[in-house]
């Protein structure tokens, strides 16, 4: 009889899952969540299609100024901010973009590329300058003098170192 008092007071195994077995399962949880996040960030940039090519046509160009009239989030702001203080404005050298001197239709064009871009979302700073930095490029292949405002050549198209007109009414 002894015996059988003894195995009651012995803690009987309960069915389940050990201390071991609960850290395998927290980490097999871990590597599916991260193999998830990882599968939806692969799926979501193959999603986006690849940037434009530019034509840097005046017509592009108003095209891109339309984009000013949508509205962006704060972060988003922070980040065409970023984009436009890292561009020097091809018509007028003596500024940055974020700080254009005017409202001709190349820095309208410039700001509202970069919001289009920022707001389609997937892109860094750094993707969004490069791309911006593209249909400058596209614009006038020769580049921009950055002079275009000080010698009053805002009315004159891009392919002659102008802003492309389009200025609006007291925009210098």
């Amino acid at each position: 009889m002894n015996d059988r008092k003894a195995r009651r007071r012995l803690p009987r195994k309960r069915p389940g899952l050990g201390h071991g077995s609960w850290v395998l399962l927290a980490l097999a949880l871990a590597a599916t969540l991260i193999g998830t996040l990882i599968a939806r960030r692969a799926t979501r940039e193959e999603t986006l299609s690849p940037l434009p090519t530019f034509s840097g046509t005046e017509q592009e160009a108003e095209a891109f100024a339309a984009a000013m009239s949508e509205r962006v989030s704060p972060p988003q702001r922070r980040i065409e901010r970023a984009v436009l203080d890292g561009i020097r404005s091809p018509c007028c050298g003596r500024h940055r973009m974020s700080g254009r001197c005017c409202g001709c239709l190349l820095s309208r064009a410039i700001s509202g590329l970069t919001r289009g871009l920022v707001l389609r979302g997937g892109l860094d700073v750094d993707a969004v300058r490069q791309a911006v930095e593209g249909w400058i490029r596209a614009a006038r292949q020769q580049g921009f003098s950055g002079k275009a405002c000080a010698e009053q050549r805002c009315a004159r198209p891009f392919a002659g170192d102008g802003c492309g007109g389009g200025m609006p009414p007291g925009g210098h």
